[in-house]
């Protein structure tokens, strides 16, 4: 295949209709029901959860699966005990494709990815470099790779043998050996096997407690199952090299993301963990050591293992370097690791509203990004319980709880959930989000996923009243999808970073546009940095602008420079 020398296509601009002006909180609001979005995520019964299996689905992901320049919809379903797989009724994950004008169509039926099971997660790239995104699909069971065939269909690639047939949660994937092609990293959470063996009879309650509440049981007390990491040889069949990982404990991992986060110029990986510690993996040479501990980002700041469920990955503090946040279970607080230095990290989350206001709520997705367009990260965070039956207990938290929108102010998160619109004053058991701009306005949308209930799809109302640059990269070869790939952009002396990723949040999948918020900027400049450690110089592009940047041949300098 040829590719453009400069490989530059500017969009056309997307006209706002009112001048860059100052901020305020943007104002998210829920159009899920009046888009389409109409199937509700099962987990068991409605408003029972006695298995452990019951309380953890809900992946998402906003991906083009159409090749049509916006965001479509794929939702993870998970399952009921005892149904009949071939009832009509029985549920499935979902796609839906974006009508263009703020509606979705349901097009599970003839894409024929219409999954039926325990489905847990999902993450989106173009594995063989012919152009069209692929859907690959964490399960309790075997996991699937769904390849799509650029004519609205998807077939199962059974042969290319991704996952295992055990409990897979999160996905995490980059070139992890640097050959070329986008490998895997799958998180598992318990043994399966053992898990399956706790399934009560109907009607039976939930055997366990916690803090005097009935629940089911686990994870402590059952085995947990070690991760998975597979490269992809020349043939597309993903190979299983878990050796490389050391060590290889058993833990309960959920959430996962891969990046570059020590800026060596290759892939590491970052896992939460449920109730252990959290993973680190360095990468060196295609080899994996845990550095967690040492790096400061195992545990919290006293040195408690703590429930991690979700990951987000971005710079918070502006310092150019990569923090890490991540998700925890009720009567524990979100964290925040603050980076000091290539390999080192700190837990400042009390230094934000963070520490204190996520004591009550259970978080599961995240996500890091310019709600506002100011040109500084965000978090979102989605919430709630896994034990329907917590509200009554008189423990200060409930089931059902609100997301929570913390604004980033020079630097520090602050709580302004009850400021951002109506769309964070609902209560829901939320799973999974997924991030990206649904309507093209220039700000960033959320999708998130609700347990038992039709997910939110929130829209950003007035986040785009500032300066903002939307960037997608194409790669080359079995990368068309750019994995591992960032863009820098530098406006009114400000520097920021954005890598794109697959796999991303609790078992979820961002969009793969990179989105910059540029305050006040009216111009901005741009560099890519490739995969292959090549910097691409675009130089200075207009704000407000949507651009579509082809990988060239370039020199390859060391990251920073």
């Amino acid at each position: 295949m040829m590719w453009a020398v400069l490989g530059l296509v500017v969009a056309a601009l997307l006209a706002c209709g009112s001048s860059p002006s100052a901020n305020g909180p943007p104002q998210f609001v829920d159009r899920g029901w009046a888009a389409g979005l109409l199937d509700s995520t099962v987990g068991g019964p409605v408003g029972e959860k006695n298995h452990i299996l019951e309380a953890n689905t809900g992946g998402a992901a906003l991906v083009d699966i159409d090749a049509d320049g916006d965001l479509d919809v794929f939702l993870v379903n998970g399952w009921r005990f005892g149904l009949d797989p071939a009832a009509a009724d029985a549920p499935s994950a979902r796609l839906y494709r974006n009508q263009g004008d703020g509606t979705f169509v349901d097009v599970t039926r003839a894409s024929g990815i219409a999954h039926r099971g325990w489905g847990m997660g999902c993450a989106a790239w173009d594995a063989d470099g012919d152009g069209w995104t692929d859907l690959f699909l964490s399960v309790a069971g075997q996991d699937v790779y769904y390849h799509n065939e650029g004519d609205g269909h998807f077939v199962a690639r059974d042969d290319a043998r991704f996952g295992d047939g055990g409990w897979t949660t999160g996905i995490g994937a980059a070139d992890f050996d640097g050959d070329g092609d986008v490998d895997v990293y799958l998180a598992h959470y318990v043994d399966l096997p053992t898990a399956l063996a706790r399934v009560e009879p109907d009607g039976a309650p939930p055997p366990c407690t916690w803090r005097g509440v009935a629940a089911f049981c686990g994870p402590a007390g059952m085995p947990g199952a070690a991760d998975l990491l597979q490269f992809v040889d020349a043939a597309g069949v993903y190979q299983d090299h878990s050796d490389r990982l050391q060590p290889w404990p058993q833990y309960f991992g959920l959430g996962v993301i891969a990046g570059d986060f020590d800026a060596d110029g290759d892939a590491d990986i970052y896992v939460a963990d449920d109730s252990m510690p959290n993973l680190l993996y360095r990468n060196s040479k295609a080899r994996f050591e845990d550095i967690a501990t040492t790096a400061g980002v195992a545990v919290s700041m006293d040195g408690r293992q703590q429930a991690g469920m979700g990951i987000a990955a971005g710079d918070v503090d502006g310092d150019g370097r990569v923090d890490f946040v991540v998700s925890n279970f009720s009567h524990d607080h979100v964290s925040i690791y603050t980076s000091r230095g290539p390999a080192l990290w700190e837990d400042a989350s009390y230094a934000h509203d963070v520490g204190r206001r996520t004591l009550a709520t259970l978080g599961w997705g995240m996500g890091l990004f310019d709600a506002d367009n100011d040109a500084d990260v965000d978090l979102f965070v989605a919430n709630g319980h896994v034990y329907p039956d917590v509200g009554g207990a008189g423990i200060g938290t409930s089931y059902r709880q609100m997301n929570q929108f913390f604004d980033n102010e020079g630097g520090i998160l602050r709580d302004l959930s009850r400021q951002s619109g109506p769309g964070l004053q609902v209560e829901q058991s939320s799973r999974g989000a997924a991030f990206g701009d649904l309507d093209d306005d220039g700000d960033v949308d959320v999708l998130v996923i609700n347990l038992d209930a039709t997910p939110s799809l929130l829209f950003n109302e007035g986040g785009n009243r500032q300066g903002w640059l939307s960037v997608q990269l194409q790669g080359r070869g079995k990368n068309r999808s750019a994995i591992g790939a960032s863009v820098e952009v530098t406006a009114n002396g400000r520097r920021q970073r954005r890598e794109v990723r697959a796999g991303t949040g609790y078992l979820s999948q961002d969009d793969h546009r990179l989105h910059f918020g540029l305050g006040m900027a009216t111009v901005a400049v741009v560099r890519v940095r490739w995969p292959n450690g090549a910097w691409q110089d675009i130089g200075e592009v207009a704000a407000r602008q949507q651009l579509h940047v082809l990988w060239r041949d370039a020199d390859v300098t060391p990251l920073g420079e």
